[in-house]
């Protein structure tokens, strides 16, 4: 343990180091004195400790019982101290403000119950505890709050992540993660959503994402939902599942968290999505409200967002369509030119070059508009070579891809 209970209140290796006013070794010395004179004993079951110290070496100085047999309580905090040594400086400030929060709930809902999870599991020596565990009508919440992500820490936190939450889930846990927002990257001009792998295997999928789902399953177009909204996407095939990442704010006058929803595209790195909208930030008791589940949402604001999305949706399906008629009108007018500037008629012209590639590559009206656009139109005017590469491949991403490299 790194901490003990003192004259009243707690007493960290560490701070009283840095307070005593001695260089380390002497403040060793001073610790292990008031140990063997018996003023220091543990919090949890009153039992006499003691300081074994390394004084080079921090993390096997530590208090021990003196029984040699440490209660359950301070080995679970133990291990959950070894869990929360990632974690930055403002992880158990926002731990604790969550907790408050619905603890003052506790006191109002009859049957809620709240509690630091470490201590609510300590007796069954979990090898991971969530910060905060969530009871109410038969049913146990997780919540965890994750921060000092980056890209050197992104890889080892990810397989952390799945154990973590593989472990809950086997535990009979639904686990509810916070993202400090200052991890979270936005273009909403592109509607993308930039991602660690970490953030890809914390998104879940709430009542709320499956109402957007019903909502895009319900928008008809003959034109992809991503085409429409000019988003570039990289796979070829993205189903609509909605999923939610919760985000948390905070400052030094209060703590906020703002929800995301998106649908994810790439699933290896580099990690994006399709950001539904631009996310909105709620207070702590409207996210953090107890109903049937912990709310997570703002239900005006979501019923809001989704009238704006379908508004959005649309104004931009009729000016793809009119930017399409455009361009179709356009190459009619090209070709009619080529025609008239050419003596020798071309072995295939691009009518006929269409017909081919949707036979063979399946290519649809926006894949020919660029093919027009920014080939043909820009120089690679051959259409027979174009359709001797179209031969060689099985799609019209890979057609792409050879029709840059030839440009």
């Amino acid at each position: 343990m790194q901490f003990t209970a003192y004259e009243g209140g707690t007493l960290y290796i560490e701070e009283y180091i840095a307070e005593s006013g001695y260089d380390r070794k002497t403040a060793l010395e001073k610790l292990k004195k008031l140990g063997e004179k018996g003023a220091l004993t543990c919090p949890f079951c009153k039992e006499f400790l003691r300081l074994k110290a390394r004084e080079s070496e921090k993390r096997k100085t530590h208090f021990f019982h003196l029984s040699g047999k440490a209660c359950m309580l301070s080995q679970a905090h133990d291990t959950y101290n070894q869990q929360t040594t990632r974690e930055s400086e403002k992880h158990s400030i926002i731990k604790d403000v969550i907790y408050n929060e619905l603890k003052t709930q506790e006191r109002i809902k009859e049957g809620l119950n709240v509690e630091y999870g470490v201590e609510a599991k300590a007796e069954e020596k979990w090898k991971h505890y969530p910060d905060i565990l969530v009871r109410y009508k038969g049913e146990e919440s997780a919540i965890s709050i994750l921060t000092n992500v980056s890209a050197n820490k992104d890889a080892g936190l990810v397989k952390l992540i799945q154990k973590r939450n593989q472990y809950f889930k086997d535990k009979g846990l639904e686990t509810i993660w916070f993202v400090e927002e200052m991890e979270m990257t936005l273009d909403m001009k592109r509607h993308v959503l930039h991602l660690w792998e970490a953030e890809v295997d914390l998104c879940t999928e709430t009542t709320e994402d499956k109402k957007w789902k019903e909502l895009l399953s319900g928008l008809q177009s003959d034109h992809s939902l991503f085409d429409i909204f000019g988003y570039h996407k990289k796979s070829v095939n993205i189903s609509l599942e909605v999923r939610s990442l919760y985000y948390v704010y905070s400052t030094d006058e209060r703590i906020e968290f703002s929800v995301h929803r998106f649908i994810l595209d790439e699933k290896t790195h580099p990690f994006r999505a399709f950001a539904l909208n631009k996310g909105y930030r709620m207070s702590l008791s409207t996210a953090l409200l107890v109903k049937e589940e912990i709310v997570l949402s703002d239900a005006v604001e979501e019923e809001r967002l989704r009238r704006e999305f379908v508004q959005a949706f649309h104004r931009r399906k009729e000016e793809f369509e009119e930017g399409m008629q455009a361009v179709a009108a356009s190459q009619a007018e090209e070709l009619e030119q080529v025609e008239v500037i050419c003596d020798v008629p071309k072995k295939m012209d691009y009518s006929m070059l269409k017909d081919k590639l949707w036979e063979r590559l399946g290519m649809t009206q926006p894949q020919q508009m660029r093919l027009w656009n920014q080939y043909v139109l820009r120089g690679f005017g051959n259409l027979d070579k174009i359709w001797e590469l179209a031969q060689t491949v099985e799609t019209f991403e890979e057609l792409e891809l050879l029709l840059r490299r030839k440009k």
